[in-house]
């Protein structure tokens, strides 16, 4: 109940506890409102998960994905020398097919614009994205990689990656051979993009991306050799002392 005190303000002789679900009810409201107010390109923008079903319906089916090798400038290496093994990584990846999901009508500007930019867009399936590579050695006995992680960031279809530095020793005790290395890669990729038209900002349509991440190992050979073909021991010496100058 509400009236004048003394003083004369107003005064709610209710609990406190009363007004809480009238709180409540307000934040909800303003929240629903305030949410349901944001473009679906602002969610977009702002990396929000686009679900599944989003691109059920999109312009273009696009199959391929990025596919990476390796090669190393040197592949030997000497017993007890400390040496960087040199690798670069590129992608072989390419586009393998594509299907038409949804003809644009030919009487829709806005339609035509927006199907045009979404296969634009879905060449870009094949960039390998933050791309890193982990370095290991089969035998760790025999191999110490002393810093096995790179990251050469993205690499796009046709193009090879910066040289990438793996600092390593061969024991002075692993015996000469090949020695198996694995370069384990993993990075994302662009796995759908659907562009939706606007009739109000034909030229600025919202896109919508849909990424997945993959990993590759790839297998890589390493020769270890003695410096010389030759390898002495002293077994005896005759006599047991020498003077100097003998």
């Amino acid at each position: 109940m509400i009236g004048k005190g003394l003083n004369g303000r107003l005064e709610n002789d209710a609990s406190p506890h009363a007004a809480l679900p009238l709180f409540w009810i307000a934040l909800a409201a303003y929240l629903i409102l305030s949410l349901s107010s944001i473009p679906p390109a602002l969610a977009a923008q702002s990396g929000a998960p686009i679900p599944p079903e989003r691109f059920s319906a999109d312009y273009y089916k696009v199959y391929g994905t990025p596919n990476l090798t390796a090669s190393l400038d040197m592949s030997r290496i000497y017993q007890g020398e400390a040496t960087v093994l040199t690798m670069t990584l590129t992608n072989r990846g390419r586009i393998t097919s594509f299907e038409i999901n949804e003809e644009p009508a030919a009487n829709k500007r806005e339609e035509i614009l927006a199907a045009q930019r979404e296969l634009e867009l879905e060449k870009q399936r094949t960039v390998a994205q933050d791309v890193s590579v982990l370095l290991r050695a089969e035998n760790e006995s025999a191999i110490d990689i002393k810093r096995s992680v790179a990251f050469p960031g993205n690499i796009r279809e046709g193009q090879t990656s910066p040289r990438l530095e793996f600092p390593l020793e061969a024991f002075e005790n692993a015996l000469p051979g090949s020695y198996q290395l694995a370069a384990l890669v993993n990075y994302t990729y662009q796995k759908d993009v659907a562009v939706k038209e606007d009739d109000d900002r034909p030229e600025n349509p919202d896109v919508y991306y849909w990424y997945d991440s993959l990993s590759q190992t790839i297998p890589i050979e390493l020769i270890v050799e003695r410096r010389s073909g030759a390898r002495f021991e002293v077994l005896n010496v005759t006599p047991a002392t020498l003077r100097p100058g003998s």
